[in-house]
């Protein structure tokens, strides 16, 4: 699913079945002269549906996207640093722990907009990021 545009753009209103389309314009007509584009968004949808199936494991894994995507720490107490930012051309994490220093830890892009950036844990086992620290992911 790297660009939502792409998944949805070029969808056939004509080629589109909703279900229970008849009852829901029988029940309000004002929606009659909006047909053609309930069809269309419904065809977006189910388009988006067979994405999120296909390349992200399904909707429920996609709904628990905080599990993923975030700073968690690690067993070895380090840092993993997940994004989705399919239009950005680079990312950066700054804070604290760096400084504020805006381009020493880069994240590595993945494919279908995930950014990825893993923070080991220091010389002494400490986490790198110290609790409560103040950060900022930068997209460019």
């Amino acid at each position: 699913m790297s660009d939502v545009r792409q998944v949805v753009d070029g969808v056939d209103p004509d080629k589109v079945i909703v279900p229970e389309l008849e009852k829901m314009l029988s029940d309000d007509g004002y929606l009659r002269d909006f047909q053609r584009e309930i069809k269309r968004r419904y065809g977006a949808f189910q388009r988006i549906v067979k994405a999120i199936e296909e390349h992200q494991g399904g909707l429920d894994k996609f709904t628990k996207g905080y599990e993923y995507f975030g700073l968690h720490v690690t067993p070895e107490n380090g840092v993993i640093c997940r994004e989705w930012a399919p239009a950005a051309e680079a990312m950066y994490l700054r804070g604290d722990f760096n400084n504020w220093d805006k381009f020493s830890h880069p994240y590595k892009k993945l494919e279908h907009g995930k950014w990825e950036l893993y923070l080991p844990p220091k010389p002494n086992g400490d986490c790198p990021i110290a609790h409560e620290s103040a950060m900022k992911v930068s997209a460019v």
